[in-house]
């Protein structure tokens, strides 16, 4: 996974200046990336704070791993019940010649 440009704390910082009376104009200026950047971020993290900022990649992570886990575990699930459908079938012996 890349690395992201800017980190959280930095994003909050510029919506959180936006938040102090500051328009969105000038805070794109001053701290160097485009409208639509800011507004990405706005709908990205809202009115969030750092440790909620935090906590969300942190489940987010959590999710990611769990996904995977499962997706793991299915396939060997899948990989056994083929397995068993298979031993289980009845096999008719070979006649004995006269």
């Amino acid at each position: 996974m890349r690395k992201p440009r800017f980190s959280e704390a930095f994003i909050l910082e510029v919506l959180g200046s936006v938040q102090d009376g500051v328009s969105v104009r000038a805070a794109c200026v001053r701290y160097g990336i485009c409208e639509a950047t800011f507004l990405r971020w706005r709908e990205k993290y809202g009115s969030m704070k750092l440790s909620e900022s935090r906590r969300l990649q942190q489940i987010l992570e959590e999710n990611r791993r769990l996904r995977s886990l499962v997706s793991e575990l299915t396939t060997d699930n899948q990989a056994l019940l083929g397995v068993l459908s298979k031993q289980w079938q009845l096999v008719e012996p070979p006649e004995a010649a006269p």
